[in-house]
């Protein structure tokens, strides 16, 4: 795998981990950028890339860049974190999503450990 297959994984990762700790489905993710939700779908799933512009939008959202987003989506710690409100409500939905249990819980918990020294 190429460094930027995996760079491109990540970024889907980051986005797909990010936007649902908002509580955001891709139709409504997508709406906020003037995108539809397969594109949304391709970006999270690595099948498409988005422009430098809409990844930029994209992260921003998030209060990131998109090596932030990446970051996030290698279970790392981004070099720039939302700021303390949308921390404790990212930690708030990542809690919930671990209670209910799935295939995020190993990463969203390693995300609450590298996070929690922020409240």
């Amino acid at each position: 795998m190429s460094e930027t297959q995996k760079k491109l994984i990540a970024f889907g990762n980051g986005l797909k981990l990010l936007r649902k700790f908002k509580n955001l489905n891709q139709a409504d993710f997508a709406a906020i950028f003037d995108l539809t939700p397969s594109s949304i779908s391709r970006f999270e799933g690595a099948t498409a890339i988005p422009n430098l512009d809409t990844a930029l939008k994209l992260a921003a959202f998030f209060n990131l860049t998109p090596e932030g987003v990446m970051a996030f989506g290698c279970g790392g710690k981004p070099k720039e974190s939302p700021p303390a409100p949308e921390v404790a409500e990212v930690l708030a939905a990542a809690r919930a999503v671990l209670e209910a249990g799935g295939q995020d819980a190993e990463t969203l918990k390693h995300m609450l450990d590298l996070m929690q020294p922020k409240l």
